[in-house]
């Protein structure tokens, strides 16, 4: 069996602990030049799209033999991988083995040009447990080019369907975005193959492995409107402009030159209360923003950037913003207001408070919103996430984000 150009791979391990997700990848083979009347799949002028279906090939590689107590590779067709076949894949990093994983060369190995569609694809595969659930993948995933770079994408729960793979088959889509082309200096125009790498123990079938163009994928997006100019209420933000919805509440954002607005409706049976301070604040009512400020960084990133912000604005008589990375309070004008369903929060945020630049129109940003509940005003019960409601962690990882657009006469879905 091939073996990886280099153990390089090892890195991946260290992504590891807050799961991972998978990606969907595009390719172009240097000789498919499809003529006008082509009636193959293509996205643009990308024809590359089958990375594995059915059967073991010349195109498949595994981790050796010796390491059969750890990795097994099985082409089954059995009743639960169904009549025309998946790969069986049961694995244990814990029995000692130095490196778990296989790569797919496919299109038979061609090189595959994925820079035109790397913000309008994804890597897509079909998953199913043999036995239970499973709320994530523990996995990475890589482009690797023709020159031994590698771009690595973890398989985070929040690309698979439902966060959960279940006994049914169960889609999986990661966007090439994920795939973080810098950390290794990886050429996505001339991809060799696909890895996959494991971590942990498990047993599961997979099939069907293709790129496909993106239709939001299992990451909300947010298209926040832009104002010229600040509006006489705060209030006004709901006007034109669709909220960000989760469960008992919903957020509307918008954003100006100078600031950025917050509306909140949260129904809640004991509204406002937080008695905690200062960093000690979302162990009440409150409202959490997280939010990236360069467009360009990249997405899955396991750790917060300089450019990063994380506020947390208390919901009680005496409202407050927190800014998270430089544990302090920030001035902003807070109003709080109690409601027969639980109450409505407002907020403006100054970018000079927060220390960044403006949010630019037409560029897209990090993006996640949650609503801290507590009934005592001393304890957080429960945590209403927008894009990745099953899963905590977004104040940790800006992977579990989901993203937002600015732009004049944009609406939030």
């Amino acid at each position: 069996m091939r073996k990886p150009a280099q153990y390089r791979l090892l890195f991946v391990m260290t992504m590891m602990a807050v799961g991972f997700q998978a990606c969907t990848v595009q390719q172009v083979a240097l000789y498919d030049q499809p003529s006008s009347t082509d009636t193959l799949d293509h996205i643009g002028s990308f024809y590359g799209l089958h990375i594995w279906e059915d059967k073991i090939n010349s195109e498949v590689w595994y981790s050796p033999e010796d390491t059969v107590e750890c990795l097994q590779v099985t082409n089954v067709f059995d009743e639960k991988a169904g009549s025309e076949g998946a790969l069986l894949i049961t694995w244990n990093k814990q029995a000692g083995c130095t490196w778990l994983g296989l790569g797919i060369g496919w299109d038979g190995w061609a090189s595959k040009n994925l820079r035109e569609i790397y913000d309008k694809a994804a890597i897509q595969f079909m998953v199913k447990s043999p036995s239970g659930n499973l709320n994530s993948l523990p996995w990475a995933m890589a482009l690797e080019d023709y020159s031994g770079g590698q771009a690595w994408a973890g398989v985070f729960s929040s690309f698979i369907e439902n966060n959960t793979v279940t006994e049914e088959w169960t889609r999986v889509q990661v966007p090439l975005t994920a795939f973080d082309i810098n950390q290794f200096n990886a050429d996505i125009s001339t991809v060799k193959q696909l890895l996959i790498q494991f971590e942990s123990d498990g047993s599961v079938y997979i099939n069907d492995l293709k790129v496909v163009p993106i239709e939001g994928g299992f990451i909300k997006h947010a298209e926040v409107p832009y104002l010229p100019t600040m509006p006489a209420t705060t209030l006004s933000v709901q006007e034109n402009n669709s909220p960000l919805e989760m469960e008992h509440g919903k957020v509307w954002l918008s954003a100006t030159d100078g600031h950025l607005l917050m509306v909140a409706e949260v129904e809640d049976a004991t509204p406002l209360m937080n008695k905690r301070k200062d960093g000690e604040i979302w162990n009440g009512d409150a409202i959490e923003l997280a939010f990236s400020t360069n467009p360009d960084v990249y997405t899955q990133r396991k750790s917060y950037y300089l450019t990063d912000r994380h506020v947390i604005i208390r919901a009680s008589s005496e409202p407050m913003i927190w800014d998270v990375q430089r544990k302090k309070a920030l001035n902003g004008k807070v109003n709080v207001t109690e409601t027969a369903t639980g109450y409505v929060i407002t907020a403006e945020i100054p970018y000079n408070e927060l220390d960044v630049l403006p949010l630019i129109p037409g560029e897209t940003y990090g993006l996640e919103v949650a609503i801290d509940n507590s009934d005592n005003g001393e304890e957080r019960l429960e945590q209403y996430r927008w894009n990745n409601p099953g899963n905590e962690g977004f104040h940790q990882t800006p992977g579990m984000w989901g993203n937002m657009t600015i732009g004049p006469g944009l609406s939030a879905r």
